[in-house]
C-alpha cells in the first residue's frame, strides 16, 4: 500500500504499535544536546469516549523512551483541522511531546526513563526508528489515535527535533 504514505491519520484499537524510521542527516562530529519528538494523540475508543485512558509508550531504537497515559479519545467537537467529510467519532488528540537529553527522558517536560541521548547510538546515514505503542501488558490498553496535519488541532505531522550543542557548551 504505496498511499499510507500519505496518511493523514492512523489508528488501532487495544495493543500494537506503528514504527517510522528517520533519516539522521547529522555528519559524524556533530554534538546533540538532545532530540524531541512531537506528534498529536490520543486514545481510541469505538466512536469517542471521554474516559477511555490509553498508555502510549515512545521506544527510539528499541529503547524506552517514556509511557504516557492519554486520559481519552476526544470526540466531543469537531477538530480544528478535521475535514467536514469525517465524521467517524475521534476528532482530535493532544500535543505530546518526549524529548531526550544527558539528563534523561520527558513526557511533556515530566522525567519518564533514564534513557539518554548517548545511550541511543545514532550514527550518521543510520535511521532514527520511533515506535508508537500501546504494549500488551498495558494497564490502559486501548489504542491510539495518531494525528496528522490534516486532522486534529495541531498542523503538523510527527516531528523529530535535533537540539545541537550550542558553541559555548562545547568549549
Amino acid at each position: 500500500m504505496p498511499e499510507r504514505v500519505d496518511a493523514s491519520l492512523l489508528w488501532f484499537a487495544d495493543s500494537g504499535y506503528v514504527e517510522y524510521y528517520f533519516a539522521n542527516p547529522l555528519p559524524p562530529g556533530v554534538e546533540l544536546d538532545g532530540i524531541r519528538i512531537s506528534a498529536e494523540v490520543c486514545s481510541e475508543a469505538p466512536a469517542f469516549r471521554e474516559d477511555w485512558a490509553s498508555d502510549i509508550t515512545l521506544t527510539i531504537n528499541d529503547l524506552h523512551v517514556g509511557t504516557w497515559t492519554c486520559p481519552s479519545d476526544s470526540g466531543n467537537r469537531k477538530g480544528k483541522l478535521t475535514p467536514e467529510r469525517w465524521k467517524s467519532g475521534t476528532e482530535y488528540g493532544m500535543l505530546t511531546e518526549w524529548s531526550i537529553s544527558e539528563k534523561g527522558s520527558k513526557i511533556n517536560g515530566i522525567a519518564s526513563s533514564p534513557t539518554t541521548i548517548s545511550s541511543l547510538n545514532l550514527a550518521f546515514n543510520e535511521p532514527i526508528r520511533v515506535r508508537f505503542e500501546i504494549r500488551e501488558d498495558a494497564l490502559n490498553r486501548r489504542g491510539l489515535n495518531l494525528f496528522g496535519s490534516g486532522f486534529g488541532d495541531y498542523s503538523q505531522d510527527i516531528i523529530l527535533s535535533f537540539v545541537r550543542r550550542s558553541v559555548s557548551d562545547i568549549r
